[in-house]
């Protein structure tokens, strides 16, 4: 009995030994389990009040620009609310603009507007967010308007997309009092395909056209059919004043070459209106395409 005993006194404390050593060894791993588990708070969080950025640098209707998230970073942009709508100028799926307006009561006459045509590739719901921002930030409004969005080295093309200029022209000419927005005080823009598209117009004598201000205007492509189409034709003695902002340089090969701007700048020196060319800014590669736009429409604007 003596020995049994003694047995079931060893057996009991290496049972001890034995579950103290395996609760010290699990005891840390759960508590690490636990911590892990845990929601992590704004203070663990190294982007803590970084918005992504936006690297296409545009802006949609389906953005609420008009939130604090999009409370300009720039010193250069306001923060004046932006409403957007989206509009017809046509019965085609492919005939539609988008206007963008800033909040405050407009002037009595209504907001001065940025008539806007982006490049290939791009869409009229999608401008440079940067440049909206500007424009409405300084009591502007921003139409951007759609036709067919990428045009090759077709005429018939380019001219199903001029037939959409003149419709959507016409539409803007009868409807822009409706939302609010001057059609007698208006700066023509385009980018590459969009420059082509709005060059007519711009051009066209129409003394509600206050001035051009176009980035990568006219490219190679837009003189391959000179004898149907030729930039240099429509410039006149009624041109408005003009300016161009190009981001390659001279001879890098790019077909939105700085030279294309020369020939426009020699007819306006043709025309007896060289005063009115009033800048050609080069090389910005990549940098943002409307340096001198707020400038430019507080010069011309009414």
């Amino acid at each position: 009995m003596g020995n049994t005993k003694k047995s079931v006194i060893i057996f009991g404390v290496l049972v001890f030994v034995l579950f103290t050593l395996v609760f010290v060894t699990l005891a840390p791993h759960q508590q690490t389990k636990r911590e892990d588990s845990k929601p992590s708070s704004p203070s663990d969080s190294a982007d803590t009040g970084t918005l992504p950025e936006d690297n296409n640098d545009t802006v949609s209707a389906a953005d609420d620009i008009t939130t604090p998230k999009d409370t300009p970073q720039d010193d250069n942009e306001s923060n004046n609310e932006t409403t957007i709508e989206k509009v017809f100028y046509g019965k085609e799926s492919r005939q539609w603009l988008m206007i963008y307006r800033p909040s405050a009561k407009p002037p009595t006459n209504g907001y001065p507007v940025y008539l806007w045509a982006h490049g290939n590739g791009g869409a009229a719901d999608r401008p440079s967010s940067r440049m909206v921002k500007e424009m409405t930030g300084a009591g502007y409004a921003v139409i951007s308007w759609e036709s067919i969005p990428t045009i090759r080295t077709s005429p018939e093309q380019f001219q199903i997309a001029q037939n959409d200029a003149d419709l959507m022209w016409s539409w803007f000419k009868k409807n822009a009092g409706s939302y609010t927005i001057n059609s007698n005080n208006v700066i023509i823009g385009g980018e590459s395909r969009g420059s082509g598209l709005s060059w007519e117009i711009a051009h066209s004598g129409d003394p509600a056209i206050k001035g051009i201000y176009m980035y990568n205007a006219v490219p190679d492509s837009f003189w391959l059919f000179t004898d149907q189409w030729n930039p240099d034709d429509f410039v006149n003695p009624k041109s408005p004043p003009i300016e161009f902002v190009y981001g390659p340089t001279r001879g890098d090969g790019d077909s939105h070459r700085p030279e294309n701007g020369d020939s426009i700048r020699a007819e306006y020196e043709a025309n007896g209106i060289e005063d009115r060319f009033i800048a050609q800014t080069e090389g910005l590669g990549d940098s943002y395409k409307f340096p001198t736009l707020l400038t430019f429409a507080q010069a011309y604007f009414d």
